[in-house]
């Protein structure tokens, strides 16, 4: 296929073949072109979604048996965690654990509150 180029003239324009080149043609996205980039940006949104989904949410821990404690006057956390602490446990780690299970916001207790205690001494390892 020869290139064709355009040259101006005094009189209008006239059309010059060059051997050797080839035009290119603009892109021209047919209909099933366009379905197939359609799909394909589906399948990544999907697949992000997907993905995303899994890398923010998580399933619940492990469940934990519990028993109810309602909670005296001078009773602390630290007291209890002291009592759950077991195998040389950090009475620190286990009142963060037994804060999270409780879903306190923070360590102080008050006089009638429910506490759960859990059952298991192995209880947030």
């Amino acid at each position: 296929m020869s290139a064709i180029s355009a040259m101006g003239a005094s009189d209008g324009w006239r059309v010059e073949r060059r051997p050797g080149t080839q035009v290119e043609a603009p892109l021209r996205l047919t209909a099933r072109g366009r379905l197939v980039l359609v799909l394909l940006v589906a399948a990544v949104v999907a697949l992000g979604a997907l993905w995303g989904a899994r890398a923010v949410a998580s399933g619940p821990g492990e469940p934990v048996e519990v028993r109810i404690h309602v909670v005296q006057a001078g009773e602390t956390l630290w007291q209890h965690a002291s009592a759950l602490a077991a195998g040389g446990r950090d009475v620190r780690d286990v009142m963060a654990d037994l804060a999270e299970l409780n879903n306190l916001s923070s360590t102080g207790l008050q006089v009638g509150q429910q506490l759960l205690l859990p059952v298991d001494p192995d209880f947030g390892r």
